[in-house]
């Protein structure tokens, strides 16, 4: 269990594994807790290479290979996870709790009546079909060699994508508080994370050019009246609003009561670290938002097109996260949040800006769009190899792994 402060002066702070951390992939030790072990806990709960850590909750059943560890390190593990070790290849062991955990069969195999927990019990419990050890060495070097390429391959997509995303951020940074014309004279916005703007442009707080949370739901609204809700965690700075909630009114949650209206811009104003913020585009009739949104409309001086790349500037939610008050919850109020500055430049530059990111942006969500379809492609060649390998449909009984040649 979580032990936050020690029980006897035997005690000792070690670094610990949790769901979470299984999540990952690997052992990362930058994002590790630490939490207090007994002498005979720190013997029975630590870590070697070779161990299988298998997820209890939550994302239940991902396993995780512990390799890289060092000689003298000790890494625990909390009860969130379970940890196998077993007498034979373990390697291949992995691979087998691979393709059970992408196989779904976990989930289809443990009580989803609360909360799914893949117990020792039922861990204990998970078939497995065992080839001779001369083949389940075969079976891991292949799948481990296969898979590496995979990897690397997915590794790279990753790298374009974290370009294009650092270039759709700083297009639309330039283009809101720079404008488009590279020879403007410039002057100071006296706005410090903006800089120099355009000499003409004007500098406003977002309350002198936009409402706030005009709309709510009305009072006498049926309770079987069907609403589509978006909460904070369907909403995305890089996809904007994901997906909503089909329910009842006597259903939905307290907090969903703001209405919005095409060309409004959600912010999310608790855990701001999110960076929840979208655009809103032809919205249903019925759409209601979290009263964790701020719904933002603009009305003097500006366009719903321009502001709404205003608010999406990385400079703007970075503001936003530096005047929020709270550590593990961080929240700003609308009042200080609309007492943020922007700058604003003419009507016709506004429609100027709108239309030229418009055409970017979607240009760097076509290329982003590919390299996921890319990855997924990847994704499922990996998890068919793994498949093919462990049930025996690549026949790899006569293959000599390069354990058994050393």
């Amino acid at each position: 269990m979580l032990t936050p402060e020690p029980k006897s002066l035997n005690d000792e702070l070690l670094p610990y594994m949790r769901a979470t951390n299984i999540s990952e992939g690997e052992i990362l030790r930058s994002s590790l807790k630490e939490m207090w072990f007994s002498k005979a806990e720190s013997r029975k709960l630590q870590l070697r290479n070779g161990d299988i850590l298998v997820t209890e909750g939550g994302d239940i059943g991902r396993p995780l290979f512990v390799t890289g560890l060092l000689e003298d390190e000790r890494i625990g593990f909390q009860n969130a996870a379970n940890r196998i070790r077993w007498r034979s290849n373990a390697k291949f062991l992995y691979f087998w709790m691979s393709w059970m955990y992408d196989s779904g069969f976990h989930i289809n195999n443990v009580n989803v009546v609360s909360i799914s927990h893949l117990t020792k019990e039922k861990l204990e419990i998970v078939p497995i079909v065992i080839p001779p050890l001369a083949e389940q060495l075969a079976i891991a070097d292949y799948i481990d060699q296969q898979t590496a390429l995979i990897d690397q391959r997915l590794c790279t997509l990753e790298e374009k994508k974290t370009v294009l995303a650092e270039l759709r951020k700083a297009t639309i940074h330039e283009a809101v508080t720079k404008g488009l014309n590279k020879n403007a004279k410039m002057k100071e916005s006296s706005i410090a994370w903006i800089g120099e703007v355009p000499a003409h442009w004007s500098v406003y707080t977002l309350k002198s050019v936009a409402s706030v949370n005009d709309n709510v739901l009305s009072e006498n609204i049926s309770a079987e009246s069907i609403i589509e809700y978006v909460d904070i965690g369907a909403v995305s700075a890089d996809k904007g609003i994901e997906f909503t909630q089909s329910m009842t009114f006597i259903d939905a949650p307290s907090r969903a009561r703001r209405l919005v209206k095409h060309g409004d811009v959600i912010i999310s104003t608790v855990r701001t670290y999110l960076r929840a913020i979208a655009p809103v585009f032809q919205p249903p009739s019925n759409l209601v938002v979290s009263t964790g949104f701020a719904v933002i409309r603009a009305r003097k001086k500006v366009i719903s097109e321009f502001i709404r790349y205003s608010l999406q500037d990385e400079s703007f939610m970075s503001e936003v996260t530096a005047r929020s008050i709270g550590v593990s919850y961080p929240a700003i109020n609308a009042n200080e949040l609309m007492s943020i500055q922007i700058v604003v430049p003419t009507v016709c530059e506004q429609r100027a800006i709108a239309a030229y990111l418009d055409q970017q942006t979607q240009h760097i969500d076509a290329q982003l769009a590919t390299l996921d379809e890319q990855a997924q492609v990847l994704k499922e060649l990996r998890k068919a190899i793994i498949h093919e390998a462990v049930t025996g449909k690549i026949d790899l009984s006569g293959v000599v792994s390069g354990k058994e040649k050393r």
